[in-house]
């Protein structure tokens, strides 16, 4: 890996570590042993010669990997994560590990704001950081994603997040009004935005209609985030 002469920089995606296999294993038939250990130094190999060219170079490498479970011999008893399979290396050698925690029903997104009977056409992902370059260590991140959807991150919802967790537009009844700040920032950016909508799936329809709303709401996200004390 070296240096771009045009300054790009690459995002590699790894999913997952637990389907790389060691090359001499390749050859060898179902009935033959699989070298002892053999994730375990894939992924201290993978961390050893990646790591350091790709954070050089500025690039970023996400990697997938599953857990371990310990299987508890009681029926009573709860089986417990216990790490990342294939060793400890990529705890060691990650700078930042988050665990995605799993999927309940309390995370859909219906079709319609509300109702648990419409259809699921999303969820929000709740990712656990463990570690991490800062203190936000323990805390957790929760990302819209829209099935069917390219692109990743569903932008219209995350928005509407965004501008809920902020109170852009808040109220204790089904009529949200917007804030004189979040007005002031959609005028700067010559953006018409109603002051009231009355409820939250009249809320979606609206910025799922409307990217300019959508694109200023996430930088005045940035902007109120960033001049924070």
């Amino acid at each position: 890996m070296e240096l771009d002469p045009e300054n790009k920089r690459y995002f590699f995606i790894i999913d997952s570590y637990d389907s790389m296999i060691n090359e001499l294993d390749l050859t060898k038939s179902y009935d033959e042993a699989q070298k002892i250990g053999g994730q375990a130094v894939i992924n201290a190999m993978a961390n050893k010669k990646l790591g350091l060219p790709t954070s050089i170079c500025g690039h970023h490498l996400y990697g997938i990997s599953q857990v371990r479970v310990q299987m508890k011999k009681a029926g009573h008893m709860m089986n417990t994560f216990d790490g990342a399979s294939g060793g400890n290396a990529l705890n060691h050698g990650s700078s930042v590990i988050g665990k995605f925690a799993s999927p309940i029903q309390g995370n859909n997104i219906y079709e319609t704001y509300g109702d648990t009977k419409s259809k699921v056409v999303g969820r929000h992902i709740k990712i656990y950081m463990q570690k991490t370059y800062n203190e936000t260590t323990g805390q957790s991140v929760t990302i819209p994603i829209k099935f069917g959807h390219k692109g990743g991150v569903w932008r219209e919802r995350e928005a509407v997040d965004l501008a809920l967790g902020h109170d852009f537009y808040s109220g204790p009844g089904a009529w949200k009004m917007a804030s004189p700040v979040f007005i002031e920032g959609m005028k700067e950016k010559n953006v018409e935005i109603p002051e009231k909508i009355q409820g939250i799936g009249a809320m979606t329809a609206l910025f799922d209609s409307r990217p300019d709303i959508v694109d200023a709401t996430i930088e005045i996200h940035k902007e109120v985030t960033c001049n924070a004390p």
